[in-house]
């Protein structure tokens, strides 16, 4: 599946840039110098565009014809599969899309200081490369670099650089650690996805950003130091790295996106810094591990965020806070207890579902709305108490509450989901006479109910 997905981006890539090189062909001829096909670039200088010698190890020539050797061409010894090493000179400054792509037996390359560009997919899924050290001319590595160079165990990078490209090391199986050099400001989509062996990464101070799925299914990732200034946590960012038991979040972050700690199932400690305005959909979503979190007053928060952690057995809500996100903690199965802060007014859908260790909730007297399946099959739920005040009860709101004997509905209730109280075997609710309730309960033959006035 991932070869197809490479296959597809580089095909397109590379039918553009023949594209471009066969309109340039037209203005300039292919001359032939010993082993090497070329053409002469618009400088003055030449770009080699076929190597077709018999040797398995390749050495690029300074010159060809008096003309000096600047450029290799795009897929140039694209699955080349008797070729073992390679040395590229320093005359040499730009190394093409696709140039080595697919070598499967190149297991040395030697570059000289003077290239500057590495493009597009240069050499992916070269597997016999173990090791390789990038000059310190080198400024940028294209977009799919190195992808599936799965024996790829060491990269030297240049303190040169100033960008990488998306995916440029994804795939790379093997790569056990890496380090990155100042000056670069982002890192890209997927660069280290599928890196199973990388095993701890410190992130230098300028980057501000980590793209989506940057570190996805690094299952041996178990550190991670990030650094101040950082600012964004993209998309499935640290998915499924379940090695990785603690992380600091710099206090400059300010957006974590959706799923960006999803299955981590070893995470046990995380801290939200204060400033965290935006948390993504299922940003910790099924983190096994987790077991107490404290979350500041962020001004947008996603559904499911922490569903199923089930270990999380004590969470710290903001003061001021409106809203119970939909699906926030469901599936938190530890959870026993929480303290919802004055001012709340809502409680999400499936917010604390399937919460079986939770036994008591005090709502506060600003809720106005308990959503759909808010506390349905909490089984261990014994007391809650509604406030004055609240308007809604959504449908299956407290659906599979086994434990949860008595309920008082108050009079400002004037909707009740269907099935809001499916199932609950034990349950009695007082009501009032001639409330909503009153007459939702003529309904449900099943409920057991006594009046208010009666009760007392």
């Amino acid at each position: 599946m991932k070869a197809n997905r490479f296959l597809i981006l580089m095909t397109a890539i590379l039918i553009l840039s023949a594209a471009a090189l066969c309109a340039f062909a037209q203005e300039a001829p292919v001359h032939t110098s010993g082993y090497f096909d070329y053409i002469i670039l618009e400088d003055g200088t030449a770009s080699i565009t076929r190597c077709f010698g018999p040797s398995k190890d390749l050495e690029i020539p300074t010159k060809l014809d008096g003309y000096k050797v600047t450029h290799l061409a795009d897929k140039l010894l694209y699955r080349n599969r008797f070729i073992t090493s390679v040395s590229i000179p320093k005359t040499v400054t730009t190394i093409g899309e696709g140039a080595f792509a697919y070598c499967t037996s190149l297991e040395t390359v030697k570059l000289a200081n003077g290239v500057t560009e590495l493009k597009t997919g240069a050499f992916a899924w070269c597997n016999a490369l173990e090791k390789i050290s990038l000059p310190k001319t080198v400024k940028n590595i294209g977009d799919l670099c190195f992808y599936g160079c799965e024996h790829l165990t060491s990269i030297s990078l240049p303190k040169s650089l100033d960008s990488i490209g998306e995916q440029a090391f994804a795939y790379c199986t093997r790569l056990e650690t890496l380090t990155l050099p100042k000056g670069l400001s982002a890192i890209s989509e997927k660069l280290f996805y599928e890196c199973a062996a990388l095993h701890k990464i410190e992130l230098p101070e300028g980057i501000t950003e980590i793209g989506e799925s940057a570190f996805g299914n690094c299952i041996s990732l178990s550190e991670v130091i990030l650094p101040d200034g950082l600012i964004t946590i993209g998309p499935d960012a640290f998915q499924n790295c379940r090695a990785l038991q603690r992380i600091v979040l710099p206090e400059s972050v300010q957006t974590v996106e959706k799923w960006a700690f999803s299955t981590c199932v070893s995470l046990k400690e995380i801290n939200l810094p204060k400033g965290l305005i935006r948390l993504g959909d299922c940003a910790f979503s099924s983190d096994m591990a987790l077991e107490s979190i404290t979350i500041p007053p962020v001004q947008e928060m996603g559904k499911g965020v922490f569903s199923g952690c089930g270990s999380l057995a004590q969470v710290i809500l903001p003061e001021g806070l409106t809203a119970i996100w939909d699906g926030a903690f469901t599936g938190c199965r530890q959870l026993k207890e929480i303290r919802l802060p004055e001012g709340l007014v809502r409680v999400g859908e499936h917010a604390f579902s399937g919460c079986e260790m939770l036994e008591s909730l005090h709502l506060p007297e600003s809720v106005k709305e308990i959503g759909e399946h808010a506390f349905s099959s909490c089984g261990n739920l014994k007391s809650v108490s509604l406030p004055d005040g609240l308007e809604t009860i959504g449908e299956s709101a407290f659906k599979m509450c086994f434990g949860l004997e008595q309920l008082s509905i108050p009079e400002s209730v004037s909707l009740i989901g269907d099935d809001a109280f499916a199932h609950a075997t034990r349950l009695e609710l007082t009501i009032i006479k001639g409330s909503f309730a009153d007459s939702y309960v003529q309904n449900q033959p099943r409920l057991r109910y006594v009046y208010q006035d009666e009760a007392q």
